[in-house]
This record gives structure tokens, sequence and C-alpha cells, in this order.
């Protein structure tokens, strides 16, 4: 059965063959293009970003700050501590909703820093405490 193709195509057992060349010529797409095809995940219009959900994780972002920034200047690890949770918190809601949370990031990243200057600067007293204490035992 020969259907009829344009340009001068005609069918040989569900390939179009052209008269001119009588090579088969496949219709198909090769091996590699069907794999594309079938391995390239779907877009699902839910899968967009939401901006109006981020406006949750901005503000807990920016309560992380600065929280971390308060416990970095003056008030100890307590603040620190808080400004780490809220920036935790803020980076997952963030993931939630396809998002990044980058405020979050350097609220964690501030309260950390200044745990360990607190850490730093409570060894540090205490040794100084020590060899002070030391000296007077010396003196008397």
């Amino acid at each position: 059965m020969n259907n009829n193709f344009p340009n001068g195509y005609t069918s040989y057992n569900g390939y179009p063959v052209n008269d001119n060349a009588g090579t088969p010529v496949p219709e198909q797409k090769s091996a590699y293009e069907q794999q594309l095809q079938y391995n390239t995940p779907p877009q699902y219009p839910y899968m967009q970003p939401v901006p109006e959900l981020n406006k949750g994780t901005d503000i807990l972002g920016i309560l992380s700050v600065v929280f971390s920034s308060v416990g970095l200047g003056c008030c100890g690890i307590q603040f620190s501590v808080i400004g780490i949770i809220t920036g935790i918190i803020a980076m997952v809601k963030a993931k939630h909703v396809m998002q990044k949370s980058s405020l979050g990031l350097v609220g964690v990243i501030l309260g950390a820093v200044a745990i360990v200057l607190y850490i730093i600067l409570i060894i540090a007293y205490f040794s100084i405490i020590a060899a002070s204490m030391s000296e007077l035992e010396r003196l008397l």
C-alpha cells in the first residue's frame, strides 16, 4: 500500500521513502530524543514560586538578623540562639515555597559567630581569673 507524501516521498512498511533516493527515511524520533522526551520532568504550574507567601519568611529573616546582631553586640548568647532558631525557621519556610531566604542564612551565621565569640570570651575570662588567683596565692 503506497501513500503519497509531499516532495516525492511514499510509504514503505510504515516509513516514508524518497522515490528519488530509494532509501527509507524514518519518521520516528531517535532513541536519544525519545529518552529525553520521557525523562524530562513535567512542568506543573503549581511548582512555581509564590511571591506573596514569601513575606513571612522575609519577616522571620529580618528578626533573625536583628536578634543575632543584638546578641553579638550586647546581650549575649540567648539572643544569638533566638536569632539562629528564627533563621532556621525562615530558611525552612522559604524552602517550602521554593524561595531562598538569604536573611535567614545571614541571621544563622551571625548567631553562630556571636556564640563562638562569647565562648572564646568566657574561656579568656576564666583563664585570666585563674592566672590572677595563682598570682595572688604567690604573693600571699
